[in-house]
């Protein structure tokens, strides 16, 4: 299709999976891989200059932006720094697309929601962040639209792969300390596999389609569930203790943004209009445990 793509957050756990998708078949794009040594999109100037340089001579199609403040414990602390890139940032980023004629794809996050409801959670859904990284999320998400009314919002949740720090990750190194893990066992949700996901967002652009979105891993379980499945893929026998939510809080000794409670998507619409059905989580981590070496 050779389409120009500029990706911005090439370097991260997502970006990294989504670059080499799109280059490579069925997508074959011709994708731009920009990080923070290429743009600073929290300066206005510097991304308007960097896109309409890259639009020199080709039509950008889309720019993804992959880049995010993600410590969501830090998010409470550093306010303004979360801010001005997850907020102030998309804006510079969809004003800059719209320059050039291209369509902004944002990366969101289920932390634009309470947790409260107990079904899953539809697009049209009230948003109502309870820790200030969704709010600043959640801003982007209006910046973006605000700026360019076709784009692209896809809501995202719990990632794990093989170009970044991840819960897998945490769980394999905790466990090589012989020490018991507390996990907590009553926030719910889907983990989602970067790989499967960048296929996922390769479709939704081929498909060319506009408005929000929820993707995720197939399924649901608990982050006490997903660590024991973890354990049991990997053939390791490890002391793994289910603790509430306050249990764990109590016992961090720093600061713990509140998180949401059930964050499970309806993806009814993205399987009625890009004809695509995510792939349980579970099939995701069994790859990304064969990757590394370490599936039993």
């Amino acid at each position: 299709m050779d389409v120009p793509v500029i990706v911005i957050g090439a370097k991260g756990m997502l970006g990294r999976d989504l670059v080499d998708l799109l280059s490579n078949a069925p997508f074959e794009h011709d994708v731009l891989a920009w990080d923070i040594d290429e743009v600073d999109i929290t300066k206005p100037e510097d991304v308007r200059e960097k896109v309409e340089g890259a639009a020199e001579g080709r039509s950008i199609k889309y720019i993804v932006n992959c880049a995010a403040y993600t410590d969501v414990d830090g998010a409470e602390a550093e306010r303004e720094r979360s801010y001005e890139i997850n907020a102030v940032g998309a804006k510079n980023v969809a004003a800059a697309a719209r320059k050039v004629g291209a369509r902004t794809v944002y990366i969101s996050t289920d932390y634009v929601f309470n947790g409260e409801k107990a079904t899953p959670v539809k697009e049209e859904d009230e948003t109502e962040p309870v820790n200030y990284y969704g709010e600043t999320k959640l801003a982007g998400e209006e910046f973006t639209r605000s700026e360019d009314p076709e784009a692209l919002i896809v809501r995202i949740q719990w990632l794990f792969g093989p170009n970044g720090k991840n819960f897998v990750e945490t769980m394999l190194e905790l466990a090589e300390s012989g020490k018991t893990i507390r996990v907590v066992d009553d926030q719910v949700g889907s983990p989602t596999y970067t790989i499967h996901l960048a296929d996922a967002l390769g479709r939704m652009i081929r498909l060319s389609l506009a408005g929000i979105y929820h993707v995720s891993g197939g399924g649901s379980t608990s982050w006490y569930r997903f660590a024991e499945e973890i354990f049991e893929l990997a053939g390791m026998d490890v002391d793994i203790v289910p603790v509430t939510t306050g249990e764990y809080v109590k016992g961090a000794g720093r600061i713990v943004a509140k998180r949401p409670k059930h964050s499970v998507f309806d993806m009814t619409k993205l399987e009625t209009d890009a004809d695509h059905k995510m792939r349980e989580w579970k099939e995701g981590l069994s790859d990304y445990l064969k990757r590394r070496g370490t599936l039993k």
